[in-house]
């Protein structure tokens, strides 16, 4: 687990759930931006199953017992736990990313279901486990899960290992999720940059795509201090859409340009 969670709540409130869960032998906290931390827990904690848990993630009961039981009787498995993100009932206007992003994830969710192998290769961090030495071996990528670009990259190292990966809805957690808006756009960038790498080829955007995402980055801020939430999700849609093709354009482009040497 990585933290402290941005939005202010203790460490310790985070962490108590996976403390008082019996199966927990031991819980390691490594602080954001830490070298080497997390990948020395996974290669030297004593149980079986390590549980990485990414940040802003609050474990519901049972959770690390529920994850050790589905690595019982299977070698090589990924158990990606459900971790929808909280929504508040009341609105304000910091809400257009948690909601856009918590119809994504559960649009993700749906597909898991429908077609399992989707589940490396759409990661969305939350909550997900592995054998001991299979996490050990994954390196950088088990360094860097606290967000969904970082669950991107852990699917794809999984994948390039040979694991399998399986999604359980039993397993709940819940992700507390408040982005700045260039942190949202950033992550949309991202998910557009793991599109094009995994083949899927990117839609054209024109010249004008930066003073076109600038403007709806003005017109997300300013339709949430002004209330107007319906242009303010029109506009967070549109803007995410956006940086998923400008990110998975630049991503085909670095791919293309000639190394140096």
């Amino acid at each position: 687990m990585r933290g402290p969670p941005r939005d202010g709540g203790s460490l310790d409130a985070f962490a108590r759930p996976l403390r008082e869960d019996p199966a927990t032998l031991e819980l390691v906290v490594a602080e954001a931006g830490e070298r080497g931390g997390g990948l020395a827990a996974a290669s030297g904690a004593r149980g079986d199953v390590v549980l990485l848990v990414g940040v802003g993630v609050l474990a519901g009961r049972g959770l690390a017992g529920g994850h050790a039981r589905r690595h019982r009787d299977r070698d090589g498995l990924v158990v990606v736990g459900y971790s929808p993100i909280r929504v508040l009932h009341e609105r304000a206007p910091a809400d257009y990313a948690p909601r856009l992003r918590a119809a994504q994830y559960e649009a993700v969710c749906a597909r898991y279901e429908r077609e399992p192998d989707t589940v490396l290769a759409e990661l969305w961090g939350g909550t997900v486990s592995m054998r001991r030495e299979d996490c050990a071996a994954l390196g950088e990528a088990v360094e860097r899960f606290h967000e969904q670009e970082s669950g991107l990259r852990l699917g794809a190292a999984c994948r390039e290992a040979g694991l399998r990966g399986v999604f359980d809805r039993s397993l709940r957690a819940e992700r507390v999720y408040e982005p700045t808006l260039a942190e949202f756009v950033r992550e949309s960038r991202a998910a557009g940059a793991h599109a094009a790498a995994v083949g899927r080829p990117p839609e054209a955007v024109g010249t004008t795509a930066p003073l076109l995402s600038a403007a709806l980055q003005a017109v997300v801020l300013a339709a949430g201090s002004a209330h107007v939430w319906s242009v303010q999700d029109f506009a967070a849609l549109r803007l995410d859409r956006l940086e998923r093709r400008r990110g998975a354009i630049q991503a085909v482009r670095r791919s293309a340009a000639p190394r140096r040497y």
